[in-house]
C-alpha cells in the first residue's frame, strides 16, 4: 500500500508541476505579448485541463488511501480540506474559462471591456490558486498553527490581492491586446 501511495504522490506531483508550468508560462507569454494569441491560449487551456484531471484522479486515490473517504478523518485534516477547496475553485474556474470566457472570446464581444475584465479575473483566480496549491503542498508544519480558518483566510487574501492586481494592471493590457487578436480557431472545452 505504501508503494502505491508513493507512486500516486509522484504522479500527483508530476501532474501538478506540469499544470503549474503551463499556467505560469502562459502568464509570462501574455506579459510579453504584442497581441493576444487565442490559438495558443486554447491549446494551453486544454493541456491544463488534462493536467487537472490527472490531479483529480491521483489526489482522490491518495485521499481514499489516507482516509477511506471518512468525513470525520478528512475534516480533522485542515490542510487537506483547504486543498479540496482550492481544487474545487480551480475546477469551477476552469469550467468558467471553457464554457463562458472562451465562447465570449470567439464571439463579437471578444474585444469588449467586460470580456477583458472577466478574462483578467479568471486568470487571477487560476494563477493564485495554482500558486496557493504549491504553498499547501509544503505547508504541513503550519497545519496546527493555522488550522482550516487560517489556510482559507490566507487563500482569500491571496485571491483578493490577485484579483485587485488583475483589475488594475492586467485588464487594461488585456483589453488593448484583444483589439489586435485574430479569430480563434478552437476554444472549445477540452474535457
Amino acid at each position: 500500500m505504501e508503494t502505491l501511495r508513493v507512486l500516486l504522490i509522484l504522479g500527483h506531483l508530476m501532474g501538478f508541476a506540469t499544470a503549474l508550468y503551463l499556467v505560469m508560462s502562459e502568464d509570462m507569454r501574455f506579459l510579453r505579448a504584442q497581441r493576444l494569441d487565442l490559438d495558443a491560449l486554447a491549446k494551453n487551456a486544454r493541456s491544463v485541463a488534462w493536467a487537472l484531471a490527472a490531479l483529480f484522479v491521483t489526489g482522490a486515490a491518495v485521499i481514499w488511501l489516507d482516509t477511506g473517504y471518512s468525513p470525520a478523518e478528512i475534516g480533522a485534516r485542515p490542510k487537506l480540506v483547504a486543498k479540496i477547496v482550492v481544487v474545487t475553485v480551480l475546477a469551477l474556474n476552469g469550467a468558467a474559462l471553457h464554457w463562458i470566457l472562451f465562447p465570449m472570446l470567439k464571439g463579437p464581444r471578444g474585444g469588449n471591456w467586460s470580456c477583458a475584465l472577466l478574462a483578467s479575473l479568471l486568470g487571477a483566480v487560476s494563477s493564485v490558486s495554482w500558486l496557493y496549491a504549491s504553498f499547501l503542498g509544503v505547508a504541513k508544519p503550519l497545519a496546527g498553527a493555522l488550522g482550516l480558518s487560517g489556510f482559507l483566510g490566507l487563500y482569500a487574501l491571496a485571491l483578493g490581492l490577485g484579483m485587485a492586481g488583475a483589475l488594475l494592471v492586467v485588464a487594461p493590457r488585456l483589453r488593448r491586446l484583444m483589439g489586435s487578436a485574430p479569430a480563434a480557431a478552437d476554444l472549445s472545452p477540452a474535457l
